[in-house]
């Protein structure tokens, strides 16, 4: 069956620190097309949709609390939508993650979809779906950072 072709819903996105502004986008988009949907870097914060900021752990647990310690986070308060990457944990991924690549691509595409209101999907062995939280990896499954089967049903579903 061939999917029907859409006009992809376009979201903007600032970013704090440019340095991995084109890399984060390159990577998201490439699995989110997809999906019909694609980011776009904005200048200007009053024009975005989400706001990227890479922040110490310190910060993130200072702003966002405890349960926080190691992550990185999206929050959907408010008329923007933000993303905090963790720095030390972006520099220094999670031991059980084979190579920085993966889990980078991996965190970038997780954080993304989460600005489009998407939860953490469970795992059930196997590969880790992308919306399956890796960084601390509590599920039975294999870090992953590309879909699974039922990744994008599930995705589909839970965008608001």
């Amino acid at each position: 069956m061939q999917r029907e072709h859409t006009k992809p819903q376009i979201k903007t996105v600032f970013f704090k620190h440019d340095y991995y502004a084109a890399w984060c986008l390159k990577v998201v988009n490439s699995l989110l097309n997809k999906l019909d949907f694609k980011f776009v870097k904005c200048d200007k914060l009053q024009d975005a949709d989400i706001v990227v900021e890479f922040r110490s752990n310190d910060d993130i647990v200072k702003s966002l609390g405890s349960e926080f310690d190691g992550l990185s986070a999206a929050s959907l308060r408010g008329t923007s939508r933000f993303i905090y990457f963790n720095k030390e944990r972006f520099i220094n991924p999670p031991r059980h993650f084979p190579n920085k690549v993966l889990y980078r691509r991996y965190l970038v595409r997780h954080e993304f979809i989460h600005t489009l209101g998407v939860p953490h999907r469970a795992a059930n062995g196997g590969k880790c779906s992308i919306m399956t939280h890796q960084t601390k990896l509590e599920d039975n499954c294999l870090p992953n950072d590309e879909f699974i089967p039922g990744d994008i049903e599930f995705i589909r579903n839970n965008i608001n």
